[in-house]
């Protein structure tokens, strides 16, 4: 889904069920600041470094997680 993000500590909770049917819940929190402001916007697109990056797979669906200083570039239209 879409979310936003707010200045301070944004904390979002998923839930990862493996083939096997195991399932096991993880907490991401992200941290905002205004000395740091995120640049991307839900739904650009971006370049990013060759490496970076962790992949996961939620609900039959594969995402990439970056560190914002591993994007090279955003894609303008």
């Amino acid at each position: 889904g879409e979310f936003s993000l707010s200045n301070g500590e944004n904390i979002f909770e998923i839930k990862v069920t493996a083939e096997n049917g195991n399932e096991k819940k993880y907490k991401i929190i992200v941290m905002v600041s205004d000395l740091n402001p995120i640049k991307v916007k839900v739904g650009e697109e971006v370049v990013f470094a060759k490496y970076s990056g962790t992949e996961v797979k939620l609900d039959g669906k594969e995402y990439l997680i970056l560190s914002e200083r591993d994007i090279l570039a955003v894609i303008e239209k």
